[in-house]
């Protein structure tokens, strides 16, 4: 009944008792941070380890060179970080790191030490001899005419721009 004195908590008519005692029983929420830094202190740790993998690609995520790599990541389940390169302004560290200066480049850490492989295929090759399941490249007897394949499919592709 409406007889009992009521508050209105988000528009809705609360008798005064109960909502004192539902206000009671709620967590307190702090107030609402207004800078992100702010906020980040406020989430829990993350228990998760590093990602034992660093995918360094373009800035644009246009690259299909990095798609590949990211494809094949994503569909082994493998955990992994990303740092984005911007293309027009390589950092000094990335140049020193990929003698080529190219994306996409990944650093793998694995007991101790860290390998550094660019050029996507290298990277798709070693990523599959790392972690095998689920296989991405065909058996081994296949393999040898699936990877010729591929790589005539680069030539054909670079033809257009080949002139006599």
């Amino acid at each position: 009944s409406l007889s009992r004195p009521h508050t209105a908590v988000m528009g809705i008519a609360i008798p005064i008792g109960l909502a004192v005692t539902t206000a009671l029983a709620m967590p307190m929420v702090p107030a609402v941070p207004t800078r992100w830094a702010a906020l980040a202190r406020r989430l829990p740790a993350s228990s998760a380890p590093t990602p034992a993998i660093t995918l360094y690609r373009d800035t644009n995520g246009w690259c299909p060179f990095c798609e590949r790599v990211w494809l094949q990541l994503e569909t082994k389940g493998l955990p992994y970080e990303e740092v984005l390169i911007n293309l027009r302004d390589k950092p000094q560290w990335y140049k020193d790191m990929v003698p080529t200066t190219l994306v996409p480049a990944v650093k793998i850490r694995s007991g101790g030490t860290e390998e550094v492989v660019w050029e996507s295929d290298v990277i798709l090759r070693r990523l599959e001899e790392l972690h095998p399941e689920p296989a991405m490249l065909p058996p081994d007897g296949e393999r040898a005419a699936a990877e010729a394949l591929i790589a005539e499919a680069g030539n054909l592709s670079s033809a257009g721009f080949r002139f006599a």
